[in-house]
């Protein structure tokens, strides 16, 4: 079992044999998860750009005014008829 000491200021320093365990360097991040009465403690890799094309997309998103004369059209047919969307 590895411990570590809680600070005054809720800091822990997490000892190096989980650091290189968890393949852990400075600035990363981690995560806490909470399980019944337990923590597991996991590296969070990437940022939101690794993300990129993760999602595949059926086809191509419409533009803004495309999407909200859809939306005028679907709430109301006399505001759309006013050319209130152009």
């Amino acid at each position: 079992m590895i411990i570590s000491t809680l600070t005054s200021k809720g800091q822990t320093t997490i000892p190096k044999s989980v650091r290189d365990a968890l393949h852990l360097n400075t600035n990363d991040k981690i995560a806490y998860e909470l399980h019944d009465d337990k923590f597991i403690i996991y590296p969070l890799s990437g940022d939101i750009t690794s993300l990129r094309g993760a999602l595949k997309v059926s086809e191509r998103p419409m533009d803004f005014k495309a999407i909200r004369k859809k939306v005028m059209n679907a709430r109301s047919p006399m505001t759309a008829a006013r050319g209130n969307c152009k």
